[in-house]
């Protein structure tokens, strides 16, 4: 709502200051014409009563003066106050209503009509300091020249009123009408920019990507809607992505978890399995030594020590074949981080371009504060005009006063929005750093997952020894048990290869136990990965989706 108040008031003062202007200008040119033809009227009349006079002097050369004087001074009066006064050449007032007697040479008036003669001047009165107009002409008979003045406000003055009355009439109603014609014009207008603002703060507010602009024009704003919408799509498009991928790493860690479980599993039994071996190999070693009556009970030894050397060569098999799946998962869970990694770079890219943006409307507002405080000071030197001029320029200082305001008002408006911006790109380099952050784990995950790879191949490798190496075992123990009758003659041989044995065994003991290690440290970087994909997951289920909606609309016809 302050996004589409901002821009009303702005259009709004446009229009008033250009209909505002208009009326000014044309006000003073048609109070300027009319005072130029008044003004024309009293010259002419004037002049009319200088021809008058001047013909009636000529008709009656020997008219008494004081007959003369009196049609001066009392019967001949010109509009309120004006008169006729007759002046010689030298600048002597010969008949004059104030100041009759005395010499005015020396005022420039004076000065003007004894130069010229005949004409007409304008002049400043030297008793009322207000513009006279005075037409005149030469009487060579009696070397006089005679003057009709009046005041120009005694012509002015009601003419004046009566246009300034009707020029307000005309200016209120085209103000009227001007101010609806740009009430729906500015709502027209700013309808569509407020339905797209009113969806951007839904989408910002809620995370909910299921708006949409509905195109109401397929002008500039209907542009902006549409690009709008296809930044959604993209974002809805992006976040459903990343929330695929969350879920197959999750799944993937599960897996592996779950697969170090059983070979962790699988290790201990091995374990157990070669302690076993190791106690018979040093109870076969201490019994070599014996009378031949214990060969068979060690003989049954042997065959139970193959049997246990199958058992574990079946379990090896087992764990071989767990780590190469493993492997696998770990190899298919790094390149889904690698493709959850690149969106999340995606992101931050856009998150980027968002604050680009944001930082180009704050100098855009900045430059209409410029224009608004710009507008003010030209109110303040009109007012300041419209003082000078008095009671005239009252109503252009009225105006001028307005102007001021509606400046000052269109400048608080653009701090506002200059706020605003500031929130969002603060908020935008939050959103950038959170998400370099996040890019930064998905990284340290891929890594994990791949030293669990590798991990995983290095315990295939071990697995494998440990098979081989009991194959042989088992063999040996099989051809030991075949060549019984011949172990009388053999038992020093035979108690060098169970000594050799329990060397062996305690090897493979301490391998086992090596495994058993890196088994859980695969076990707790799977477990890390789960995390971290479930944090990942409760992130993107903020944003709310179309086809969240679409499963809550399917539950609930089910």
């Amino acid at each position: 709502m302050r996004v589409m108040n901002s821009v009303r008031s702005k259009m709004v003062v446009i229009f008033a200051s250009l209909l505002i202007v208009t009326i000014l200008i044309v006000g003073l040119f048609a109070y300027s014409v009319a005072r130029r033809s008044l003004l024309e009227a009293v010259r002419a009349d004037l002049d009319s009563h200088v021809q008058q006079f001047y013909t009636f002097l000529k008709a009656n050369p020997d008219m008494d003066f004081d007959v003369i004087e009196k049609l001066c001074n009392k019967d001949i009066v010109i509009g309120k106050s004006g008169f006729i006064f007759i002046v010689d050449t030298k600048g002597n007032l010969l008949i004059h209503k104030k100041a009759q007697g005395e010499n005015w040479a020396s005022k420039p008036h004076i000065r003007e009509i004894i130069t010229k003669k005949k004409g007409k001047i304008r002049f400043i009165s030297p008793k009322t300091h207000t513009y006279k107009i005075a037409s005149f002409k030469y009487l060579e008979d009696f070397d006089w020249i005679i003057v009709a003045s009046a005041f120009e406000n005694d012509f002015l003055s009601t003419p004046r009123k009566r246009l300034m009355a009707g020029l307000g009439s005309v200016g209120i109603g085209v103000a009227i009408a001007g101010a609806l014609i740009i009430f729906l014009f500015t709502n027209l207008l700013i309808k569509p920019l407020f339905v797209v603002a009113s969806t951007a703060e839904q989408v910002a507010s809620r995370a909910d990507l299921t708006q949409k602009v509905k195109i109401l024009s397929h002008d500039e704003i209907g542009k902006v809607a549409e690009a709008f919408n296809s930044l959604v799509d993209s974002l809805h498009g992006m976040v459903l992505d990343v929330r695929v991928n969350a879920e197959k790493v999750t799944s993937a860690s599960q897996q592996i978890s779950s697969s170090t479980e059983e070979v962790n599993a699988s290790i201990q039994e091995i374990s157990s399995a070669v302690q076993q071996i190791n106690k018979g190999a040093i109870a076969q070693s201490k019994r070599v030594e014996e009378t031949l009556q214990i060969l068979e009970t060690s003989a049954n030894s042997l065959k139970q020590v193959g049997k246990n050397g199958e058992v574990i060569n079946r379990k090896m098999g087992e764990v071989r074949e767990q780590a190469e799946k493993g492997q696998s998962s770990a190899e298919e869970a790094a390149g889904k981080i690698t493709q959850l990694s690149d969106t999340v770079i995606g992101t931050a890219e856009v998150m980027k371009v968002l604050g680009e943006r944001s930082r180009q409307i704050g100098e855009i507002t900045g430059t209409i504060t410029s224009i608004a405080d710009q507008t003010n000071l030209l109110a303040l030197n009109a007012a300041i005009e419209a003082a000078r001029a008095g009671e005239a320029g009252r109503g252009f200082a009225v105006v001028a006063e307005e102007v001021r305001k509606l400046a000052e008002s269109s400048a608080e408006a653009v701090k506002e929005i200059g706020g605003l911006i500031n929130n969002i790109q603060t908020e935008t380099n939050k959103a950038v750093s959170a998400i370099e952050v996040s890019t930064e784990e998905v990284r340290e995950g891929k890594n994990r997952v791949v030293d669990i790879a590798h991990l995983l191949v290095e315990i295939t490798r071990r697995v494998q020894e440990a098979d081989d190496f009991l194959r042989e075992m088992t063999a040996a123990i099989n051809q030991q048990i075949q060549g019984i009758e011949r172990v009388v003659g053999a038992v020093g041989e035979v108690a060098t290869v169970a000594k050799q044995t329990v060397g062996t065994v305690e090897a493979v003991t301490a391998s086992v136990e090596e495994q058993s290690a890196t088994i859980e440290e695969v076990t707790t970087s799977a477990q890390e990965l789960a995390r971290l994909a479930m944090g990942l997951r409760e992130g993107i289920s903020k944003f709310r989706l179309r086809e969240d909606i679409s499963k809550f609309r399917l539950k609930e016809n089910n």
